[in-house]
């Protein structure tokens, strides 16, 4: 039907000629520069990470980072933080420090008169957060430790002299307040509702400051999807590579003998599909027996 209207779409499976044989069987190398491309780039790659392994430490891209150069959740640094894994910003130039866990504060979203400082916690006689609702980290040797007093954070007990003052400075300083907080990737987030909490009593509603709903949206939109498929990106980059390097020498003759069976039956994509996952050749057994030991 197809041969006698041109316009008809061809319908019919190809035929191959009598004598067809499969593939070819003295195959070589037909891009021996790219081939070396290649080669020169795995040396490259492997040289670099094994550099990184000896000389570098995983844990500076994976975990947060405290003001005083500790490690949150280790014990890289002056300071053993392996207790401490979160961190709690305490400026917008990202210095914070290593806290037990994320403040979650359900009365008020805020204590303003609770703040975290470099030096440990600073509660005035208004606070009404227990001492211990918020573990920070020992930074009683640390070179920049600096605690708040009633002068520098909280001059005549006022919670808006407080927001400018030299400690706090408007999000700049060495001391902020206690939020209520979520957790992204270690770091502890002010939620939007608490930071609209502290702005209203500190009198701060107009500054430009914000660190809690483009704090959020920020981390959401970097993050969510990286953190929602963490481990199938972690079991395809990892898991898939090893399994491929160990069995490439049976997947190829697997896939060589798939093609040369259907194409000497003059097999259809859907039979060839159907033959590949339904293996029965020696190659495709050593390709699964490969699988199997690794």
């Amino acid at each position: 039907m197809a041969e006698d209207n041109p316009d008809e779409p061809e319908t019919s499976k190809l035929i191959a000629p009598a004598d067809f044989d499969g593939p070819t069987k003295n195959r070589r190398c037909t891009d021996v520069f790219c081939s070396l491309l290649l080669v020169i780039a795995w040396i490259a790659m492997t040289g670099i990470g094994a550099y990184a392994v000896t000389n570098g430490d995983y844990r500076f891209v994976l975990f947060p980072i405290d003001y005083d150069g500790n490690i949150c959740g280790t014990d890289f640094g002056d300071v053993d933080m392996t207790d401490f894994e979160y961190f709690y910003f305490i400026n917008i130039f990202t210095g914070g420090v290593c806290v037990k866990e994320c403040p979650s504060i359900e009365e008020n979203l805020t204590d303003v008169h609770t703040l975290v400082t470099y030096g440990g916690l600073f509660q005035t006689d208004d606070a009404f957060l227990p001492a211990d609702a918020i573990e920070i980290g020992n930074y009683s040797t640390a070179e920049g430790a600096i605690t708040c007093t009633d002068l520098t954070c909280y001059p005549n007990g006022d919670p808006e002299l407080s927001y400018t003052s030299i400690g706090v400075n408007k999000g700049r300083g060495y001391a902020f307040y206690a939020l209520d907080t979520f957790e992204a990737l270690k770091r502890c987030i002010p939620t939007e509702d608490a930071f609209d909490e502290m702005q209203n009593q500190t009198g701060s509603t107009g500054d430009s400051l914000s660190m809690g709903d483009d704090g959020q949206n920020f981390f959401t939109r970097l993050y969510a999807d990286f953190w929602t498929a963490r481990w199938y990106i972690l079991g395809f980059g990892f898991g898939v590579s090893l399994v491929s390097l160990s069995s490439s020498e049976g997947i190829l003759l697997c896939v060589d003998e798939l093609i040369l069976h259907c194409s000497s039956r003059n097999a259809s994509l859907k039979e060839f599909l159907l033959t590949f996952f339904l293996p029965s050749k020696p190659g495709c057994q050593l390709f699964l027996s490969s699988l199997a030991a690794s």
